[in-house]
């Protein structure tokens, strides 16, 4: 998922990618000052003790050369420590660590994506912290298995004292800046987050509300269709004002539909047949009369009839026989 500004996040990725960029810089300028060292110190790398104890019996030194050099260690590892404790601080603020290959190749934090860039990022503070301690013991090593010699003995070799605090100062404040920019990342993806969490609750209560008008949807569809069956039904009960006339004295008719609740029935005659609104018939079965019923709407093949209470005797049902009332 994308900030809402995206270019904004893009932005810091590349300054965080140049300030990884130049904290790699910095690292291989420590290496590279300490080869210096060493060469300086006409000394080689070598960490076995036996040929540590050789190289120091080439050369015979004084007691005062010995303090010199014992001076500029100490200095030395003083600012080594305090380097060291400085990355420490800055990666115990991110609480995580560096990948090398993130550190080397800055363009893999390009991952569109924001959790990828900030787990690499997360992770490479540590990896900062360990490759210092690393790079702290390959120092001291270095330093170990140098010959006792005049410290200032190939000095344009060796960057000055205000060179070495210079990029030292630059380092930190490089490391807090990235530290800063880490953080900010960090306020953003939460704030996603935030929002993406916002977002689902919305989308589940539009949901929800979705279904309730669905469901008054359903309940008025169902009310509109009663209320549609109900005016047909008074409609169909409403006598027409039209023709009214005598229907011929032999004229049979037979019950198509009834409907018990509103009295009335539909016939098979109508118009076409001369019947008229308006008019009564008689209903019967097998012989029996039923009941008596008033034409109140006349179509051309069919006829609706009211069933009257006079006389009654019972209800009239499909296919019984309607005939003219004399």
């Amino acid at each position: 998922a994308y900030h809402k500004n995206p270019d904004a996040i893009k932005k810091q990725l590349t300054d965080i990618k140049a300030l990884m960029a130049k904290a790699t810089e910095h690292r291989n300028q420590l290496s590279t000052e300490i080869l210096r060292l060493g060469n300086a110190v006409k000394a080689p790398f070598d960490i076995e003790e036996d040929a540590i104890v050789r190289t120091l019996n080439q050369y015979g030194q004084t007691e005062e050369q010995v303090k010199i050099i014992e001076s500029h260690i100490e200095a030395l590892d003083k600012r080594e420590k305090e380097i060291v404790a400085q990355i420490v601080a800055l990666s115990n603020t991110i609480n995580k660590a560096i990948e090398a290959s993130d550190i080397n190749d800055p363009s893999t934090l390009e991952d569109q994506s924001y959790t990828t860039p900030l787990e690499k990022l997360n992770r490479n503070v540590k990896n900062l912290y360990d490759r210092a301690n690393t790079l702290s013991e390959t120092f001291k090593q270095a330093i170990a298995a140098a010959p006792l010699v005049d410290w200032t003995a190939d000095g344009d070799q060796l960057a000055s004292e205000d060179e070495y605090a210079s990029q030292t100062a630059k380092f930190i404040a490089d490391m807090e800046t990235y530290n800063k920019k880490v953080k900010e990342f960090q306020a953003a993806a939460e704030k996603i987050e935030e929002l993406m969490v916002k977002t689902e609750e919305l989308e589940l209560n539009l949901e929800e509300a979705n279904g309730e008008i669905n469901e008054l949807k359903n309940t008025v569809g169902k009310k509109d269709t009663e209320i549609a069956r109900l005016e047909r039904q008074v409609e169909l009960l409403t006598p027409d004002e039209d023709a009214v006339g005598a229907m011929p004295p032999n004229l049979t008719a037979t019950v198509l539909e009834v409907n018990t609740t509103f009295d009335f029935i539909v016939i098979d005659k109508g118009s076409e047949d001369e019947v008229f609104n308006r008019g009564e018939m008689l209903i019967h079965h097998d012989g029996e009369y039923v009941c008596k019923v008033k034409i109140t709407r006349v179509l051309d093949n069919k006829a609706i009839a009211e069933v009257l209470n006079v006389a009654r005797k019972g209800m009239p049902e499909v296919g019984f026989e309607a005939i003219v009332a004399k």
